[in-house]
């Protein structure tokens, strides 16, 4: 198709309009820190979402530790709708759970667990036989993974080596499977 053209309105303009509020709730105590969050979009073009954020830290001596849950949302774009206009957004889900220690002023180390999955993840496609471009979405796919890093830090010298891997767990995303 022309691509000065929008599919969804067959007009060589296009106007989404995007509007979120958050609001977000700290709460230190002896026990530990909470944090507790909460996120409204309202895109012009898809359904309104409420995608919400916790975490809790503890420091306990030289060590920490951290919990994570949050969602996030992602609207198509111009490009995807104008692609495919029944186009859905994304949901994307994280957990995260962290370990740390101060071996003293200048050495600390992290160790992080995570999980990661995408719901109607958006996937560029192209048909060679046809000549098309297009935009679906797929079930979702589903990541874990490991990262650490020790961090060295003397005077003005700050030295970082960190490792980080990943492994897809589930994958519904034709062609990609």
């Amino acid at each position: 198709g022309d691509p000065d053209v929008f599919g969804h309105n067959n007009s060589n303009t296009a106007k989404i309009n995007n509007t979120a509020v958050f609001t977000q709730v700290d709460f230190t105590s002896e026990f530990a820190n909470f944090t507790a969050g909460i996120r409204h979009d309202q895109p012009s073009i898809v359904n309104s979402t409420m995608v919400p954020r916790i975490g809790i830290t503890k420091v306990v001596g030289s060590g920490h530790m951290k919990a994570l849950y949050a969602k996030a949302f992602r609207a198509p774009v111009i490009e995807n709708i104008s692609l495919n206009e029944d186009i859905k957004p994304e949901l994307t889900t994280t957990g995260e759970v962290e370990f740390g220690y101060q071996f003293n002023r200048d050495i600390n180390w992290t160790l992080n667990f995570f999980s990661t999955k995408v719901s109607n993840a958006i996937v560029y496609s192209y048909d060679t036989v046809l000549d098309e471009e297009n935009y679906n979405n797929y079930d979702y796919v589903k990541t874990l993974g490991i990262e650490t890093e020790v961090n060295l830090k003397h005077k003005i010298h700050d030295i970082k080596v960190n490792y980080s891997t990943y492994k897809v767990d589930s994958l519904n995303a034709i062609p990609y499977e």
